[in-house]
């Protein structure tokens, strides 16, 4: 089976403006719009989005295989690189949050030759490719909410 994956990245995934908005309950009924919302996001970790053609890469058990690319079915694949791995992620810290940039893996079937017995028919294997950029984010010791938990702030809430 062969399913063409399109040639420009701009013509899939998520880089169109969020429409609605579901709730956690999961059943999707309670749509809002978030007409504001596109115009104010901000990617927290700085990445790269390109599409690969493998030509060799090597499967889930550690082996290196020969990728079979042809001009009918070419095998492309999305990833998405991070270019500050490891780094704090960008315009949380004073949120009293500490963060770094994480890069995430996917795996994907591709139809590989064994190049030791090239004379064996291609077989679909897993490969790993680079897939997201994400933010991994945990609260500091010290910070506004657990100074509030505290009772170190007081915040009056009696009218005069």
């Amino acid at each position: 089976m062969y399913v063409q994956f399109p040639a420009k990245l701009e013509t899939i995934g998520d880089n169109e403006p969020f429409g609605y908005f579901y709730n956690f309950s999961g059943n999707g009924s309670d749509q809002r719009q978030w007409n504001s919302f596109p115009s104010r996001m901000v990617a927290l970790c700085d990445s790269k989005q390109k599409l690969v053609y493998p030509s060799y890469a090597k499967d889930s058990t550690g082996k290196w295989n020969l990728i079979v690319q042809t001009d009918e079915f070419p095998q492309r694949i999305p990833v998405e690189l991070c270019r500050s791995q490891d780094e704090p992620c960008g315009n949380i810290a004073a949120c009293g949050l500490s963060s770094r940039c994480v890069q995430k893996y996917a795996y994907q079937l591709l139809l590989s030759i064994d190049h030791e017995k090239p004379e064996k028919c291609p077989t679909m294997k897993l490969y790993k490719f680079h897939s997201a950029c994400v933010c991994f984010a945990q609260r500091e010791k010290e910070n506004w909410f657990s100074k509030l938990k505290a009772n170190q702030w007081h915040i009056d809430m009696s009218s005069d």
